[in-house]
């Protein structure tokens, strides 16, 4: 204890985060059925956890015992009946790599129907060692091989796509080939009429020099609207096949505008307007190529046309996903397309010529990410990808575009619905975030109580089909920011206050103070690296009577909240007071 009085340093610093069957029946009991070499439970995906296959009675169990197998049957299909194209635009040696890529499809969806383990990667793709490295440490988190049906659903179809992705890898003609991008061009050729329609709203708002704030104000949340639903045409969803926009969604988005279950368009707008010919950066985390990434592009054109950002940047897949997810090319395709259309509209060729040379000035870049066709979790992101963390730092504020990027978003947990979208993103917070995503996934926050059961009580299938929305935004608040960086700042000072009195703290309190010392500020490091990484808030190791009850407070708040209690996550009071008293303990243990 010869260091326990010299907690007075840190007193002192004190004063300077459709298919869709029946399935959804709630379960009384909690039956479990044994199914070969899977052990599924006939219920309801319960409240706190993250979603899995392993629950019956949910959306989760519904997609890897249905619609992957049959993404993976349609995959299969398409192959057979393109190989002569593929062959012709490749060479006549890729005949033989499809009928390969068409074999280890099927097995692949043999694999998912007997829940075989999930093997390592063996290509040389850039991302197999951060896949396999994840593969590894989560089968040790489970104490077990990680299983089609008994694992987290987010990590299985993540998995499942980046297999396929890497069949092609291993060919010797196919490996730049997007299986899927024939799929994703049909899906906006067959949206053109209502691509037509929003040019011919959009192409004299951004001329309109003259527009009041309140107009644009009107203009800028009819686009968000129209950005959101959008977000519709999901050929995962479809299950491979082409999905076409409405050819007026003008009236749609009016139409729909009771389906919004949280519109923060204003707090958007609030925000926008705070930055505004500030130079500021907008980014966009991308979803689906085809109508979707038109609206983005609408959308975006008017955030630089009235001075919200100086520049957009798209943050798109680097690989073939989830069917219809956006990639380079698929931008550059779009707007090529465009400039091309004008039997549609005159309004359309003006369009990508807008876009190109939105391209061509640096106004727009395209930033493709392994990370976004990781299985992470977003919280993760800053540990996994701290380049791609930082990057994202720098952005005023950021759209997280989609189902699957709101599922990352929330960690994929099932959370009660009325869970505030702020505690739900688990202190990933690198800017001010907005989401906008249609409803395909049991995965909800931030509603106002009893809409989730209205809705339900409408359609019990509600969250799975599209048919909802969301459009929610969480600013950095001071509580953040005092986690994120002031809490850091705190620990750093004691760390340097030691190191500076060094001496000083030898000389008063003998010899064996100095290796004390060294344990002191390597246990404050790890602190702030916990506190940084939102690393679990511990048990405390302190022998003192207090430390019995900040542990039994821990665990009822964890118990309270059905998960792990996080730096970012947990009530900032909590994590502030927490933060201390861990502090304190490093004394208290020399």
């Amino acid at each position: 204890m010869i260091l326990l009085s010299l907690i007075n340093i840190i007193e002192v610093i004190i004063q300077t985060v459709e298919w869709l069957s029946p399935f959804l029946k709630v379960a009384s009991t909690e039956q479990s059925v044994n199914m070969s070499s899977m052990v599924v439970m006939d219920v309801v995906t319960p409240v706190g956890v993250q979603l899995s296959a392993k629950y019956k009675k949910s959306f989760a169990y519904f997609t890897v015992n249905e619609r992957l197998p049959a993404i993976l049957l349609k995959c299969a299909e398409d192959l057979k009946s393109n190989i002569d194209e593929i062959a012709q635009f490749h060479s006549k040696d890729a005949k033989k790599d499809v009928e390969i890529a068409i074999k280890s499809v099927l097995e692949l969806k043999d694999e998912i129907k007997s829940n075989k383990p999930l093997s390592q990667f063996t290509s040389n793709g850039s991302d197999v060692s951060l896949w396999n490295q994840f593969l590894e440490s989560q089968a040790q988190k489970e104490g077990q091989s990680l299983k089609w049906f008994d694992t987290v659903w987010l990590y299985v179809e993540c998995y499942m796509y980046r297999r396929i992705r890497q069949i092609f890898e291993l060919s010797s003609t196919l490996k730049s080939y997007d299986h899927y991008q024939k799929t994703k061009e049909s899906s906006l050729l067959a949206s053109l009429d209502a691509c037509a329609t929003l040019s011919n709203y959009l192409i004299p708002q951004l001329k309109s020099t003259a527009a009041s704030e309140e107009e644009i104000k009107q203009q800028l949340i009819k686009l968000l609207k129209l950005n959101l639903w959008g977000n519709r045409f999901d050929m995962s969803i479809s299950l491979g096949s082409t999905s076409a926009a409405t050819s007026d969604p003008l009236t749609l988005v009016n139409q729909l505008e009771h389906f919004i279950l949280a519109d923060d368009s204003l707090k958007i707008w609030s925000k926008l307007l705070n930055i505004r010919n500030k130079n500021s950066t907008i980014d966009f985390v991308c979803d689906n190529a085809g109508y979707e990434l038109f609206t983005d592009l609408c959308l975006a054109d008017f955030l630089v046309t009235f001075g919200f950002a100086s520049r957009i940047r798209f943050h798109v897949k680097v690989l073939p996903w989830f069917v219809s997810d956006a990639m380079v090319h698929d931008v550059t395709w779009t707007v090529d397309t465009l400039k091309n259309a004008g039997s549609h509209s005159a309004r359309l060729p003006e369009l990508g010529s807008r876009w190109q040379n939105h391209i061509d000035s640096d106004a727009w870049e395209l930033i493709p990410s392994d990370f976004w066709t990781l299985p992470y979790e977003y919280w993760a992101m800053k540990e996994v990808d701290p380049k791609l963390y930082s990057k994202l730092c720098e952005a005023a504020m950021i759209l997280f575009k989609g189902d699957l990027n709101y599922r990352k978003l929330m960690g994929e947990v099932n959370w009660l619905a009325t869970e505030s979208f702020h505690n739900a993103l688990q202190g990933f917070h690198p800017s001010n975030i907005a989401a906008l995503r249609t409803i395909k996934a049991d995965v909800v926050s931030g509603l106002k109580p009893g809409l989730a059961e209205a809705a339900a009580a409408r359609d019990p299938q509600w969250n799975f089909a599209g048919d909802y929305g969301l459009i929610q935004y969480d600013g950095k608040s001071f509580a953040y920011v005092t986690v994120k960086d002031r809490l850091p700042v705190i620990i750093t000072r004691v760390v340097d206050h030691l190191a500076r009195d060094k001496d000083k703290i030898i000389k008063e309190y003998g010899e064996d103070a100095r290796e004390e010392l060294k344990t002191v500020i390597g246990q404050l490091s790890e602190l702030k690296n916990e506190l940084q990484t939102n690393k679990p808030l511990v048990e405390l190791k302190s022998r003192r009577r207090d430390a019995y009850q900040w542990n039994t407070f821990l665990e009822d708040q964890r118990k309270a909240g059905h998960q792990e209690l996080r730096w970012f996550g947990t009530v900032w009071l909590y994590a502030e007071c927490y933060m201390y008293r861990r502090m304190w303990q490093t004394f208290e243990l020399t």
